[in-house]
């Protein structure tokens, strides 16, 4: 089977499992045990260690750090080093337009304005709960990165599953939150790496008249 092809067919799995978790999510059929594997994970916030570790970890799927991890991508990379970081940061973009679609289209509450006894280690967040961003920015960029540049970045998977995690322990998300952002990621990192290369040599030429693409 062609590479793309399977790409493909992963994209439309993930997909198709990303609208299952939505619609469970939306059904509230699943809400009480969402509500208790919260409280589980919130509960270790109660941990300073635990807390601040999580408020660390919880950046990581923030912009301010993915795209300055763009120019380390670009140096560690040993081809295409500037394609590389470009769509790393692409994935970072496509994330955020995408998010913003699905978070003005479906509002679901945060966990503080639904739940009593929620802890908030950084303070409650703004915005629709599904799906988690941070979480969705983190897998998109792992993803990526993991089929680009081979396994021995797959460690970076690692991180996204705990930014995922951390969204709960610091109370701003619910556990389906986080689930549909690591679909909704993983969609995305494919998506980038089918068409980001094609996508960078149609940009660059634009900024840059003359520059040889390799």
């Amino acid at each position: 089977m062609e590479p793309s092809r399977k790409v493909g067919l992963a994209i439309t799995g993930l997909l198709l499992a990303f609208v299952a978790t939505f619609l469970i999510v939306y059904s509230g059929s699943f809400a009480s045990n969402d509500s208790n594997g919260f409280f589980e994970l919130n509960g270790l916030s109660s941990s300073q260690s635990i807390a601040d570790l999580a408020v660390a970890v919880t950046y990581f799927g923030s912009e301010l750090i993915l795209v300055p991890l763009a120019g380390l991508f670009y140096l560690l990379s040993k081809t295409k080093k500037l394609e590389t970081a470009f769509v790393v940061v692409l994935a970072v973009v496509v994330s955020d337009i995408v998010l913003f679609v699905l978070k003005t289209a479906y509002v679901r509450q945060r966990p503080s304005l639904v739940l009593n006894g929620v802890i908030l280690p950084i303070g409650p967040d703004s915005g629709s709960s599904f799906p988690s961003g941070h979480t969705t920015r983190a897998f998109a960029v792992a993803s990526l990165v993991s089929l680009r540049m081979g396994r021995r970045y797959a460690f970076s998977l690692v991180v996204a599953i705990g930014v995922a995690l951390s969204r709960v322990i610091i109370g701003v998300h619910f556990p389906l939150d986080v689930v549909g952002g690591a679909l909704l990621g993983l969609i995305l990192g494919l998506v980038v790496y089918e068409h980001g290369p094609r996508v960078y040599r149609y940009v660059i030429p634009k900024l840059f008249p003359g520059r040889q693409i390799p």
